[in-house]
């Protein structure tokens, strides 16, 4: 243990001569770090500054090389190619492909039945949807035939399987093709949803 024999005042004199020290070396250390901080957020404006200049030059390299006479040949061929693969595409939407229904009347025509004539237009009928209650376009094709079956039954069963069958729609056949009970010429029209 330590005596101190000095005179209070002097011992106050140390007391504050030991704060000063204390606070002066605060402010060394809050000094260094002012110093550091600004040093740190100058340094971070300069990147960012830089960071700036380096987007502003990549930006004015790709607008130079868009508004290039090359790129702009390149842009109309893009845009012509696409409003002809989107002419193709409304082409192929709206168009009735045979193989379905001409499969589908293979599979349901009686071994007894064949046909003479064939006939089909394509027809666009308007329809609202249930669900959105928007109108839209169907495509179809109406269908008109002609041929020969060797009994009235034959024809009623063909008649039956016809309408059964949910791609064919409105199913007619003239009344002259029930009036005879055999050898029976008849024609026939229908509805074909593609």
């Amino acid at each position: 243990m330590v005596i101190n024999l000095l005179p209070p005042t002097e011992k106050k004199e140390l007391e504050i001569e030991k704060i000063g020290k204390k606070l002066s070396l605060i402010f060394i250390f809050l000094f260094i770090f002012l110093l550091v901080l600004i040093f740190i957020l100058f340094s971070l404006k300069i990147y960012i500054l830089f960071q700036i200049k380096y987007s502003q030059d990549v930006l004015e390299n790709k607008t130079r090389a868009l508004s290039s006479s090359q790129f702009q040949n390149f842009k109309k061929i893009i845009e012509k190619t696409n409003q002809n693969l989107s002419k193709i595409k409304n082409f192929y939407d709206e168009q009735i492909f045979l193989t379905p229904l001409l499969e589908k009347l293979a599979v349901l025509t009686p071994q007894t039945i064949y046909f003479t004539n064939f006939s089909f237009q394509k027809i666009w009928h308007e329809i609202e949807k249930k669900e959105t209650g928007k109108k839209e376009i169907e495509i179809l094709a109406a269908i008109n035939l002609s041929g020969h079956a060797a009994t009235r039954d034959d024809l009623f069963f063909f008649k039956k399987a016809l309408e059964k069958e949910g791609k064919f729609k409105d199913v007619y056949f003239s009344p002259t093709s029930w009036v005879t009970p055999t050898d029976i010429d008849f024609s026939l029209s229908f509805t074909f949803k593609k």
